[in-house]
């Protein structure tokens, strides 16, 4: 069998960073092709698109970020290139890092030209994380259950959801949460060095 290429403009992407506050600033949007997919929907992503012709892969990061975050870019490092999927197209992607100044609180963003509905989301270390007030239980990326609590501490009910923003959102807490989580001998540590267990609050 034949094999064929999808020919594609080349595009660029950004991960805006502030190295002030030590954040990065992350893009939640709804996909089409994932809810055809029958996939969580509202992914989280950095900043990208498509080159134009009249512009160098520094220039489209630049623009991308702006219209999609509404940060202005001070400083641009590229990190490297690399083929989105070179078994059926011929894409490349141009990587950077990008200084901004992250926003105190999360914002919507995007072009209405093109449709775009794009919430920001500011990510800092653990101790800063937006974590849910609520214990969860991710079953799959298509359902999750929420723990809802007396006053007392005993488990009252437990609560199914299926709704696709909801789980890609748990799905992105679980992943913040992990990406902060030490060892058990680590935590033994800290706690005996101050004497309150050293914890996630969420």
């Amino acid at each position: 069998m034949a094999a064929i290429t999808l020919l594609r403009r080349p595009a660029a992407a950004v991960l805006p960073y502030d190295p002030v506050t030590d954040r990065v600033v992350l893009l939640e949007q709804f996909r089409l092709g994932a809810w055809i997919a029958d996939r969580p929907a509202w992914m989280i992503e950095i900043p990208a698109g498509l080159i134009d012709a009249d512009e160098s892969a520094a220039e489209s990061a630049v623009r991308e970020t702006q219209e999609e975050t509404g940060l202005a870019v001070s400083e641009l490092l590229p990190i490297m290139e690399f083929a989105t999927s070179p078994g059926g197209f011929d894409e490349w992607v141009s990587l950077f890092c990008g200084r901004v100044v992250a926003p105190a609180e999360g914002s919507l963003h995007g072009l209405a030209t093109e449709q775009e509905d794009i919430r920001i989301l500011p990510i800092a270390e653990g101790h800063q994380l937006d974590l849910p007030g609520h214990d969860f239980w991710l079953f799959d990326s298509k359902k999750l259950a929420v723990l809802h609590y007396t006053e007392a501490g005993e488990l009252d009910t437990v609560e199914l959801v299926s709704d696709p923003a909801a789980v890609v959102r748990h799905n992105y807490w679980r992943d913040m949460a992990l990406a902060q989580a030490i060892p058990y001998h680590e935590y033994m540590q800290r706690k005996e060095e101050v004497g309150t267990p050293n914890h996630v609050s969420a």
